[in-house]
Formats: structure tokens, sequence, C-alpha cells
């Protein structure tokens, strides 16, 4: 399975969308990724951009490679995508992949446990559930990995917090939070079957 096509955002030559999209395929390249990696990769593009054409204030972050910025990504799925993500966290490469991160993580969840895919040169997709809905975003280190990306994750930390809890994906910040309330939204996605 490749990396699917760019949308229409990714498309628009000079565009942030555009560059990013470039740096997502430069990274599937100078890495081994698995079908099932790409997959996370091609959906939580396709989540995210949907999720910023709905929300209202995510119009200046429009292309589904922006999600490597790190924006905070709500599902109203009923926890769907939160099996999907997690029966793909434990097929990863990387090492300790799929590891649960309830004890080192800053982000609410309620009832499930949350856990990270890796990303060779993507950081990793870190997810979980809230009142029933799945939650997602990417941060630049996995956590859980080696100790390496674990000191660089408290690093991003830092940064997170220096900026205003701005996020810190793999390839850039991101203002969509849910500390500052300013979360992306997808209150009809597609279903997992369709990944």
């Amino acid at each position: 399975m490749p990396l699917s096509g760019r949308d229409i955002q990714e498309g628009v030559a000079g565009s942030d969308a555009h560059r990013l999209y470039g740096e997502v395929e430069d990274a599937i390249a100078a890495n081994t990724y698995s079908e099932s990696e790409l997959r996370v990769v091609n959906a939580v593009r396709e989540l995210y951009r949907r999720a910023a054409a709905e929300t209202p204030g995510g119009a200046g972050a429009l292309g589904g490679s922006r999600v490597f910025e790190g924006g905070h990504v709500l599902l109203n799925d009923k926890g769907t995508w939160y099996t999907w993500l997690k029966a793909r966290a434990g097929k990863s490469q990387k090492q300790n992949a799929g590891q649960s991160r309830v004890r080192w993580s800053s982000h609410e969840s309620t009832s499930q446990n949350q856990y990270e895919i890796p990303l060779g040169g993507l950081g990793c997709i870190l997810f979980g559930k809230i009142n029933g809905k799945t939650w997602f975003q990417n941060e630049a280190h996995a956590a859980t990995t080696t100790l390496s990306d674990s000191i660089l994750h408290g690093l991003d930390w830092v940064k997170h917090k220096w900026s205003g809890n701005q996020q810190v994906g793999a390839l850039g910040y991101s203002p969509f939070s849910e500390k500052n309330g300013t979360h992306l939204v997808l209150s009809h996605p597609p279903s997992p079957d369709d990944y």
C-alpha cells in the first residue's frame, strides 16, 4: 500500500500542506514502513483533513499532512477508531510499539489506556478515548520506544508549555490543542473499515 495521493490543499504548490506532504514522502522513503503503518498514515491524514474543514477556525490548517504538526483531533465515533488504531499499534515494526502510556501522558482519557504508534521519521501517533470518543495527535517523539526518544519527548513537553500549549508534532507546531479548547472535531468520521 502506497502513501495516498495529495489532497486538494496538499496539491497547491508553495503551500504549507504541499511542503509537508513532501516531508511525509521523504520520511516514508527513508524508513521501512509496513502496510499497517501506511494505513495509519493515510487514515490520520484523511481524518485530520476532514476535521480541519469541519471545525470553526480550522480552515487555516487545511491539508491532511498538517496532522504531522501535532494538532489534536477528536472523533465522534463511539470509539471505533480507537479500536482500529489499537489493533495497528502492535503491528508497528518500531521498538516497543503499541505500549500503553497511561502514566506518561498529560492528555486526558477516560476508562481506556493511551497508546502510541511510532512512525520512522514522523514521530508517533498518540491516541486515547474520552467519553466514548477517540482522540489522536502526532507527537514529535514517542515516550515509550527508546531512552533517547523518551528524553526528547520530555523536551517536547517543555516546548509545548513554553509555546502556550501548542502541540509539538514531528513536522512543526499546531495551535489545535484540547488544553486550549482549540482541538479539531470531526462529527461524522468515516468508518475505519474503509481503511
